[in-house]
């Protein structure tokens, strides 16, 4: 992190990008992590010319049809630091992530689909509202593995719902309903921490609507005293229990 710039200079990138490819080492958990630390550093600090070029990598490494599922995963990690910290850098290319990470989350193997389901956290959690035209792609998707037999994974989902519906600016991206019915069903779940998860997305979701609620009233107070035109004035979406 205290480095200069030389550390991502291209001859280094290409070294880094080997190792997460898997050419020249075995790519094990305690490597995957220090990588993925380093590329984070790297991100934070590099220009975007730099900051697309290695997502360009990260997402020919998840195309790769010879590439490990350790690699790919490593890539995905890469790429939601990416979506986090300079989601700005790499705007026009969003639509391409979320495609690409809805045919590996297919995948059986297990890491690499919880990477997925965090990387769409990472994609809301850094774009917010700018991105509002993939939320109802990636609340499908999230709803999906609502069920999935591991707990991390139901976890992350409900994480992914927590976002969609706190960026969702009064439920303007996504109906309501799509977001609530799968979130309340996860109060159910028999493991505590997904229900935690949950319990904080529907939470999510109530203060959302009535902090939405809370709005359209001060617009439509500030309407009349300005002396608004409108022979119809827009009511107040209803609040329902």
């Amino acid at each position: 992190e205290s480095a200069s710039e030389k550390s991502f200079s291209n001859a280094n990138l290409a070294v880094l990008e080997d190792v997460c490819a898997g050419s020249n080492v075995a790519l094990v958990r305690s490597t995957l992590v220090n990588l993925v630390a380093i590329y984070t550093a790297i991100v934070k600090k590099a220009p975007g010319y730099v900051v697309r070029n290695i997502l360009n990598a990260m997402i020919g490494i998840c195309n790769s049809k010879t590439a490990a599922n350790a690699s790919r995963e490593c890539a995905v990690q890469v790429t939601t630091a990416i979506m986090v910290h300079k989601p700005n850098d790499c705007a026009n290319q969003s639509n391409e992530i979320v495609t690409l990470l809805t045919k590996l989350v297919k995948l059986t193997d297990l890491p690499l689909r919880i990477a997925c389901i965090k990387a769409l956290s990472g994609i809301i959690a850094g774009s917010g509202s700018k991105l509002a035209d993939l939320h109802p792609e990636m609340l499908k998707l999230a709803v999906r593995f609502s069920a999935d037999k591991s707990v991390e994974i139901r976890t992350a989902v409900a994480d992914v719902m927590r976002l969609i519906a706190v960026n969702s600016v009064g439920f303007t991206t996504v109906p309501v309903d799509t977001v609530l019915a799968p979130a309340t069903r996860g109060l159910e779940d028999e493991t505590a921490v997904v229900q935690d998860a949950f319990a904080s997305a529907v939470a999510a979701i109530f203060c959302e609507q009535v902090n939405a609620y809370v709005l359209s009233q001060e617009q439509a107070k500030v309407g009349a005293a300005r002396g608004s035109s409108s022979k119809t004035p827009k009511k107040p979406a209803p609040l329902s229990q």
